[in-house]
């Protein structure tokens, strides 16, 4: 079920609450986090339990890959808090990734890819490096 902020706010204040079970584990889910999976009706208490879920099945985990590049929590750490920019240079690394991203998509199994901020610094310019290294790879050479 779909539901907008305003809309649950509404509810709330008339002294109801929506109730849903993690599509995974039946846990009652908390009304602020909420994980899916792009085309599924399912919803999940967690990051994790999505996952699980997601490649429980090993006819189906055998016909994709899963990606996480994580990063060194403890040591970003000690050089940020701030994730707003890219504070390890993560190039070479991620020149490999796409490399070997690329291999298995040419042999038809679709890939999943989860970068955090602990990778390098700040996800949203990692993927976009990486999807930036993914197209120069795809382009043919004139």
């Amino acid at each position: 079920m779909e539901i907008s902020a305003d809309e649950l706010a509404y509810v709330r204040s008339q002294g109801l609450y929506v109730t849903e079970k993690c599509g995974g584990c039946g846990m009652l889910l908390n009304q602020t986090f909420r994980y899916t999976i792009a085309g599924k009706s399912e919803v999940y208490c967690s990051a994790a339990c999505r996952d699980l879920t997601f490649f429980a099945d090993p006819r189906e985990a055998k016909n994709r890959t899963y990606i996480r590049l994580l990063g060194d929590r403890k040591g970003i750490e000690v050089q940020t808090k701030v994730w707003d920019k890219v504070i390890i240079d993560r190039a070479r690394e991620l020149r490999e990734w796409v490399g070997y991203t690329v291999q298995i998509i040419r042999r038809g199994v679709p890939v999943f890819i989860y970068i955090n901020n602990h990778y390098a610094g700040h996800s949203p310019a990692t993927v976009r490096h990486f999807q930036d290294l993914y197209q120069t790879i795809q382009e043919p050479k004139s």
